[in-house]
């Protein structure tokens, strides 16, 4: 279906962004992209996705199990939603290497060697401590340019995702990312459109998610729509909206 001119467009792009965002978030959709991409990937079964709501206790307890697995270990956390009065959801993903014991760290946001706009607190104030304390080298993958330069991008599960992709394809390097946020969006939206057609699954994965953050936000949309936006929205398709998008659209 064309939706070009629809007058709903934006608001449906809005809301099939934010299901995508939501989708990349899940443990099950990581791993099955991981596989699909890297059929190599080792462990793939201990891969974890730690999310803000999950105890620290039960992240330290995963991360000493996953030293007993070799060669390696990769796994997603996200920066606790209690540890700061202002919290910053921001999702690292790690590459564990218990041959050499080296933990690769990987943070979207972050630029020359520091900080960037989000600060990585799971990994540098739980992970990184309790790995040196067992001998580990630990270290933040490099990139070209953050992946994050801009507090209106608010896709770190999409981002940590594809960074771990381009670490486990290419070995350890400065993973290249455009400097310009279109151009970065433009990598950003070609990697989703791949992975909607490389794993058919994810059409319905995703149709589901956009009508189930629909659903959530139903009175948040009312706010400024009628019962007939709201169905006119839940009615249209969101996998189609994903390849008719532009990367403009993501900004």
């Amino acid at each position: 279906m064309d939706y070009s001119t629809d007058i709903y467009r934006s608001t449906a792009v809005s809301w099939t962004l934010h299901a995508l965002k939501s989708l990349l978030g899940l443990k099950t959709v990581r791993n099955k992209i991981i596989k699909k991409f890297y059929p190599l990937i080792k462990n793939i079964t201990k891969a974890e996705t730690f999310d803000a709501f999950q105890s620290p206790e039960a992240l330290l307890a995963y991360c000493a199990e996953i030293m007993h697995y070799q060669p390696y270990v990769v796994f997603t956390a996200s920066n606790q939603a209690e540890a700061t009065a202002e919290p910053e959801t921001h999702y690292q993903t790690f590459y564990l290497d218990n041959v050499t014991k080296h933990l690769y760290m990987i943070d979207p946001s972050r630029k020359n060697k520091a900080d960037g706009i989000y600060t990585p607190f799971i990994a540098r104030n739980t992970i990184q401590p309790f790995y040196e304390q067992h001998g580990y080298v630990c270290e933040f993958i490099e990139m070209t340019n953050p992946a994050q330069s801009s507090e209106r991008d608010v896709f770190c599960q999409s981002w940590s995702l594809y960074i771990l992709l381009n670490f486990l394809q290419d070995g350890l390097h400065a993973v290249p990312i455009p400097r310009k946020q279109l151009e970065r969006y433009t990598v950003l939206l070609n990697f989703y459109q791949v992975i909607i057609t490389d794993i058919p699954s994810l059409k319905k994965e995703l149709t589901k998610e956009y009508v189930s953050e629909l659903e959530a936000n139903k009175k948040i949309i009312l706010t400024d729509g009628t019962e007939a936006d709201y169905q006119y929205l839940l009615a249209m398709d969101p996998v189609s909206l994903l390849w008719q998008m532009q990367a403009a659209d993501m900004l």
